[in-house]
């Protein structure tokens, strides 16, 4: 509001200013009408107008111009530079041409000479090639010569050996021969002394083993009378038949399973927890089991979700109360 005022003052002050400048020169120009003067200084004040748009379009033009120039001398600098770069790549493309003839041309005149040299080389490799075969065989002959000399050389050896070793078996079984004979006659002499205590030693296993004897008639007894009690009982068959399934349910199980009707009209009742059919279509326990499949059961995100699914009332005991840990 004080602007606006401020702004209707300032335009009140030119318009007395104009008007005490306009009775001024009528004073001063009486052969001038008060319509002329007005005309004269509304010119005035267009032309001034006027000046001051030219100057305005003057220095935007110059503004655009100099722009203008600067954008062209940077093209014109690109420009330049990839034709630079354009004439040295085909400077460049030019000379690895030259090279590669050069190089063509010293590959042709120097291929007779690498051939010849190559011949000389198969022919030399050749040569050494038949020199080592000679060699080899050279050895492989002197070598058979020594495996024979050797050959001869151990089966002599093992032909001393055999005479040795026939030798000296005949003298082991003259030695164990006359070794029996001492044994046989000792054996006589002590037959003779221990036939006493043979006779005891008999006749205490005899009577052992008749213990053993009684001993197992008993046992069976016992397993036969067993055999007739098991199969006395009305379901013998079914429990020699039974099988054991780990992932089956007693009926005792499955009656404590739970229920909220018989928990709220008994809350001390023992039961075994939900059924399996309850447990996972209870949106609860999907969201603890995606939450712990996705491996983000502990982030603050996860308590957040379980808090708005699971909602419970707040306890006095509680650590952190209206949320609900899965």
């Amino acid at each position: 509001g004080g602007g606006g005022g401020g702004g209707g003052g300032g335009g009140g002050g030119r318009m007395a200013f104009r008007q005490r400048a306009m009775e001024r020169l009528e004073l001063q120009l009486p052969h001038l009408s008060r319509a002329a003067l007005e005309a004269h200084a509304t010119w005035m004040d267009a032309t001034a107008a006027l000046n001051s748009r030219k100057r305005d379009v003057t220095e935007n033009w110059k503004r655009e111009r100099a722009a203008l120039l600067t954008w062209a001398k940077e093209r014109f600098s690109t420009a330049r530079a990839d034709a630079t770069a354009a004439s040295e790549r085909a400077r460049e493309l030019l000379a690895a041409e030259a090279r590669a003839e050069e190089l063509r041309r010293q590959l042709d005149s120097l291929r007779p000479a690498f051939e010849e040299k190559r011949a000389r080389d198969e022919e030399a490799r050749l040569e050494e090639e038949r020199k080592r075969l000679e060699a080899a065989e050279a050895a492989a002959v002197q070598a058979m010569e020594a495996q024979k000399k050797k050959r001869s050389a151990v089966e002599k050896f093992h032909q001393e050996r055999a005479a040795s070793r026939a030798a000296q078996e005949a003298e082991e079984r003259r030695a164990k021969a006359a070794a029996e004979a001492e044994r046989q006659k000792q054996a006589e002499i002590d037959r003779s002394r221990v036939s006493y205590r043979d006779s005891k030693r008999t006749q205490k296993l005899n009577s052992i083993e008749q213990l053993r004897w009684e001993a197992a008639k008993k046992e069976a007894a016992r397993h036969r009378a067993i055999a007739a009690i098991a199969a006395s009982v009305p379901y013998a068959e079914a429990i020699a038949q039974a099988q054991s399934d780990l992932t089956k349910t007693t009926a005792a199980f499955d009656q404590a399973v739970f229920d909220a009707a018989d928990f709220h009209r008994n809350p001390h009742s023992v039961n075994n927890g939900f059924s399996d059919k309850k447990l996972f279509a209870d949106p609860r326990f999907k969201l603890g089991y995606a939450l712990h499949a996705a491996g983000v059961n502990g982030s603050a995100a996860a308590a957040s979700a379980v808090q708005r699914a699971c909602p419970v009332a707040a306890t006095p005991f509680a650590s952190t109360p209206g949320v609900a840990y899965y």
